[in-house]
């Protein structure tokens, strides 16, 4: 078990130097009364055969900064230039071509993006990282991110669907037509202002906003007789949007997630009829409400193979490796976060069959500790100072050929920054400072030697990868077994799918007719008779090809059920009555619009 058969033997010795040194782990033999929380450690051994660093072997261990150490900054501006920093180091890398052993077949071979790992032990300032990441042309995927409706391309679909919905919503329809579904020039809207009800747009309008109302005004007639999994197909199709995204940065990880969409409006379907009105509520709610939800999952790669790097919390790289390991914001606090007026510890031990609790509530005027209050908080700082510990011996051992320690000089301490620089001596570690990464787009540090067969190899990867982005567009990837039908149960599955399809059918038509049934004799206050009511069910229902007797008899029961609710029992009694009307409300330090 003290074998390392993944790191080289200059991580290994920074490992033990840094673990071993007194007072990080608890010492062999040796016992307190926090010595349950600190292990005592077992220094790691390599392999006999594992490679020596001897004579030109590249330096293992690097402290890396960006050469402004003298001034100390506040938390936000070390991550951000932290970051920064990370970037340029994994371009320099991988464009000088570091060597590294493959995880697979041990043999030495240039660093690629999918070589390194970002390791943090929380996503505090993860955003400052994707940005640094993607202003330096470095493709990453982070693992198991929980901000997926967070994410700029669902905020867009989010205001193309809310335009979609709601067409006399004049800031979701200029947030739509901005968005990278249409791609409309702040030139076009100016142009175009006021006239941003798609419905009755004149015809004089910019090119671009008349492609994009057409689109609108199409998917906006089929929001309540379609499934909105179709509705956002047909989206997803008339836009081209895939294909945009696609061009951009990180855009693989932007199509997976609206493909994920695509794939979540088909599973609610298949539990339950849903309208496009209330499929849009939920997804709005959600970004609304924070809701947290990983990405989707895609196979990732770029168009040369050379995979992306890898963001992950240390916690979820227990068990894996890499090549490459940073450590981000390894300056960090503990993060206990702001004071409370309530204080409270739990304790579980081996000692006790329950866990202790102490309790100290504290104020202006009062302060109040349950007995031990004190040792229980100094056992509970000792514990989280021990998995704290835990966790960085995990981050610095995942590390095979080269481990990056990013420092930027900070106002605040870090416990694990100290623990580093206490152990290691400076011939142990070498500061480095990378060159600035080339600007987006910059192409002086690309290959010039190579050939035609390569140029080749790279397009055709680039276009199969597209092409599959745009079969999973339009293939459903959620997979529904359901039991057989009544009849012949040796009926073809095509049969089946067809019955299936003409009674979703059915049910659009049904609530349609029932939905038009009931703007008429709420809206337009028609006389609503038992006999009446069946009359007019007749003749919506024939204008919407609704034939069958017994599924008209029901929306006619759906109708006079309609008609005993008290909110259009009072809708009909009064003088004047609006549906989904534009309001505004403006108030000192409040304003609003929406619909009503």
């Amino acid at each position: 078990l003290k074998t390392n058969f993944r790191s080289y033997p200059a991580i290994i010795d920074a490992v033990n130097r840094v673990f071993g040194a007194p007072g990080v782990f608890r010492d062999e033999g040796t016992r307190d009364a926090t010595s349950s929380y600190h292990p005592a450690y077992a220094p790691l051994e390599p392999p006999p055969d594992s490679p020596d660093d001897v004579g030109d072997t590249p330096r293992r261990i690097l402290r890396v900064t960006d050469g402004r150490d003298g001034e100390k900054v506040n938390a936000d501006e070390r991550r951000a230039r932290e970051a920064t920093v990370i970037a340029a180091t994994i371009r320099q890398a991988v464009d000088e071509g570091w060597p590294v052993r493959d995880p697979i077949t041990a043999a030495v071979r240039p660093l690629q993006y999918g070589d390194v790992a970002i390791l943090y032990r929380t996503t505090t300032g993860i955003a400052l990282l994707e940005t640094a990441l993607q202003n330096a042309s470095v493709p990453y995927y982070q693992i198991g991110g929980k901000d997926f409706y967070r994410r700029e391309e669902i905020a867009r679909l989010v205001s193309v669907l809310s335009a979609i919905e709601q067409p006399n919503d004049a800031l979701s329809v200029v947030a739509a037509l901005r968005s990278p579904f249409f791609g409309v020039s702040d030139t076009d809207l100016l142009r175009t202002k006021p006239n941003f009800d798609y419905r009755n747009a004149p015809l004089e309008l910019p090119g671009t906003v008349r492609h994009a109302y057409e689109i609108l005004r199409e998917l906006h007639a089929m929001r309540r007789e379609s499934h909105p999994s179709a509705l956002l197909q047909r989206l997803y199709e008339r836009t081209k949007v895939l294909g945009v995204f696609a061009l951009s940065k990180n855009g693989d990880q932007a199509i997976a997630n609206l493909l994920k969409i695509l794939d979540d409006a088909r599973r609610v379907e298949a539990i339950e009829p849903v309208s496009f009105r209330r499929f849009n509520d939920r997804l709005r709610r959600m970004r609304e409400d924070g809701v947290t939800e990983g990405e989707a999952e895609f196979t990732a790669h770029d168009d040369t193979g050379s995979g992306r790097v890898h963001l992950l919390t240390i916690h979820k790289a227990k068990g894996l490796e890499f090549p490459v390991v940073c450590v981000f914001d390894l300056a960090a606090g503990k993060g206990r976060g702001t004071s409370s007026p309530v204080d409270l510890h739990t304790i579980r031990d081996a000692d006790h069959e329950r866990p202790r609790v102490g309790l100290q509530i504290s104020g202006d005027s009062i302060h109040l500790s349950a007995p031990g209050f004190l040792q229980f908080a100094d056992e509970n700082a000792a514990r989280e100072d021990a998995e704290s510990k835990r966790l960085l011996y995990v981050a610095l051992t995942r590390a095979r050929d080269y481990l990056l320690l990013p420092t930027i000089v900070s106002k605040t301490s870090s416990n694990w920054e100290r623990i580093i620089d206490d152990a290691l001596p400076a011939n142990a570690q070498t500061a480095f400072t990378p060159h600035e990464a080339p600007p987006t787009g910059d192409t002086s540090s690309a290959r010039i030697d190579t050939t035609t067969e390569e140029l080749d190899a790279i397009r055709s990867a680039f276009e199969t990868a597209r092409r599959e982005l745009y079969e999973r567009a339009v293939k459903p990837r959620v997979q529904f077994r359901r039991p057989s039908m009544h009849g012949d149960e040796r009926a073809s599955h095509k049969d089946v799918e067809s019955d299936e399809a003409r009674t979703r059918d059915e049910a659009q038509r049904l609530g349609t007719v029932v939905h038009a049934a009931m703007e008429h004799v709420v809206m337009k206050r028609d006389a609503c008779t038992d006999d009446q009511i069946s009359t007019l069910i007749d003749e919506l229902a024939d204008e919407h090809g609704l034939y069958s007797t017994g599924l008209r008899n029901d929306a006619a029961a759906l109708t006079r059920r309609g008609l005993r609710v008290d909110v259009v029992r009072r809708a009909r009694a009064a003088k004047r009555a609006w549906t989904e009307v534009p309001v505004m409300l403006c108030e000192p330090d409040v304003s609003g619009d929406g619909i009503s």
